[in-house]
């Protein structure tokens, strides 16, 4: 059984799908172990964060530590850990060379595909820039905050906004990624040798790392002390074992554009980047979403109706509590339902503790009801890499990821009080969203709005959750008098024939005021109408409450990753 947090762990990927129940986009899905989180997929991870879920993206997850961006195949090597030698000092000392390189340029041969894949990066000005095996080729320049997506079949350039806050969420540079590599020097394993030679006339050093699942040899160039080639190969039995080879090379520029790689002119432009005062919505309120409340602790009680009367939402279901110090990130999820009317259901719930308090909680009383055994999940960010700890019947399920995961989720404090712009123009390989002013309306007095409109690529595919199409439309109104903050998000979907969740409206019925005078929605109060298959509609509401501190005292530890689950 999948609980709400692992759902939305394993949603994400799919193009951050929208729906309100239990952090279902935050982007950290489908992680392999922790064990080789750490070590295989933060480039891949950086990639899925634009591309979003493309065959070209499974193709190269496919790779895992092989290639994708540049140097991956020296992520690979601190795969093995161990003692270097001295070697994570030349790592080190070749990588800062790269960085003063205009451009990188890796092609990768993979002996299970009859094409390449190609990657350039430039890190001043910082641009990325893939070209994938099925012809797909994004190219972003984060500099200029614009994201181009081609694809061959439809034969068009989605052209994006990508913050730059967004290129931070993985390694970006050569120097982040020999960071990435020796954090995980620690451990032993891997044997190691290095030997110099000569190779077509040059002088070069062979660095060669064996493990008992994987083989990679490295070739650098002595004089420049910068890599040449690398080749990998797995050894393990596992049905997506790959080998393959990538060259290094380093030219003075690189390609200017899109259409510099390969990318047809006669190709269409489908621009979705807002325009005019449509912009200055989004970037008002990506600023507020990135400027957050500085520290504080915030408690999420979230509320559900009962089967008896599902228009009321008095009955407890769900704790959030977050906390944020600085760069210090983390959130804890914990159960809060009555599970005594499930004779077999054995979790532990706060629900006893909690139910007499429920109608008027403080923070400091959550705070003391705290109990790990009721736990569904933590996520917790320390600065460089987002720890995820999931509770599946009495197991702890945990992976890592490079970034702050808070920064690309849509329940987070920040993103429950304003959204993420840069979210909602983020659609999938199946589907494009367009964003849209909207009118002036005088049921919405004195607000602003924008819709969200999601269009199928192909309407002969399905997508979504249980292959419902995911067409329809998202409208946001925000308050410009309360600091933007969203005070109404209504969903539309088209579900077919195949029943669902055709429509939900999300409102706050109360607002409040931190002690510096910033604005926060206190209670949001949910609609759901569901259409059943045979038409039928069925209608049930939930709310949600914030309790809000911007001036927290945190307890020793609580953002040491020991104090997560274990």
């Amino acid at each position: 059984m999948k609980t709400p947090l692992d759902k939305d762990l394993n949603e994400a990927y799919k193009a951050f799908n929208q729906d309100h129940d239990h952090l279902r986009q935050m982007l950290m899905a489908s992680l392999p172990s922790r064990s080789k989180v750490r070590k295989q997929t933060s480039g891949i991870v950086h990639i899925r964060a634009f591309v979003g879920d493309t065959d070209m993206t499974r193709k190269i997850t496919k790779l895992a530590v092989a290639a994708v961006i540049i140097i991956v195949v020296l992520i690979s090597i601190s795969q093995f850990g161990g003692s270097f030698d001295g070697a994570s000092q030349v790592f080190a000392s070749m990588l800062e060379e790269m960085q003063k390189i205009p451009w990188v340029h890796a092609v990768m041969e993979v002996d299970q595909s009859n094409a390449p894949i190609e990657s350039w990066v430039s890190f001043n000005p910082s641009i990325m820039i893939l070209k994938g095996l099925d012809g797909t080729v994004m190219y972003v320049n984060f500099s200029q905050e614009v994201r181009h997506v081609y694809s061959r079949d439809s034969n068009r350039i989605t052209v994006s906004t990508v913050p730059d806050t967004f290129s931070h969420m993985g390694p970006k540079t050569a120097f982040e990624m020999i960071g990435f590599m020796i954090d995980t020097l620690e451990t032993s394993g891997a044997r190691i040798t290095r030997e110099k030679s000569v190779l077509d006339g040059i002088q070069v050093e062979i660095i060669h790392a064996v493990s008992d699942v994987q083989d990679v040899i490295m070739i650098r160039d002595i004089e420049r002390n910068l890599p040449i080639s690398a080749e990998y190969k797995a050894l393990d039995n596992t049905p997506d074992r790959i080998s393959g080879r990538m060259r290094f090379y380093y030219p003075e520029k690189g390609p200017s554009d899109i259409y510099a790689v390969g990318v047809p002119k006669d190709a269409d432009i489908f621009d979705t980047r807002p325009e005019g005062s449509l912009k200055d919505l989004t970037k008002n309120i990506q600023d507020r979403f990135d400027q957050s409340f500085g520290d504080y602790i915030a408690v999420v009680l979230e509320s559900s109706a009962s089967r008896e009367d599902p228009t009321d939402p008095s009955h407890p279901n769900m704790v959030l509590v977050m906390r944020r110090l600085g760069q210090l990130w983390r959130l804890d999820r914990y159960m809060a339902v009555d599970t005594s009317l499930h004779k077999d259901d054995k979790r532990k719930s706060l629900y006893e503790g909690i139910k007499d308090i429920w109608a008027n909680p403080t923070i400091a009383k959550i705070l003391e009801l705290e109990d790990k055994k009721a736990l569904i999940g933590q996520v917790l960010f320390d600065g460089k890499y987002s720890i995820s700890c999931t509770q599946i019947r009495g197991k702890v399920h945990k992976s890592e990821w490079r970034g702050d995961a808070s920064r690309l989720s849509t329940e987070v404090l920040p993103a429950i009080v304003w959204t993420n712009p840069f979210m909602l123009t983020m659609g999938n390989a199946n589907e494009e969203k367009v964003i849209e002013s909207m009118p002036v309306d005088p049921n919405h007095s004195q607000l602003i709005g924008l819709r969200v409109r999601t269009v199928a690529k192909d309407k002969n595919k399905d997508s979504g959750q249980d292959n419902q199409p995911r067409e329809g439309t998202d409208d946001y109104w925000f308050d410009p008098a309360r600091d933007y903050i969203l005070v109404e998000h209504s969903s539309r979907r088209d579900v077919g024939q195949k029943g669902g969740f055709p429509f939900s409206r999300s409102v706050v019925t109360a607002v409040a005021q931190t002690s510096d005078c910033r604005w926060y929605p206190k209670i949001i109060r949910t609609e759901y109408i569901r259409l059943s298959r045979s038409g039928e509609k069925t209608r049930r509401v939930r709310e949600k409450r914030i309790l809000l501190d911007t001036r927290p005292t945190f307890e020793q530890g609580i953002f040491d990753e020991s104090s997560l689950l274990e």
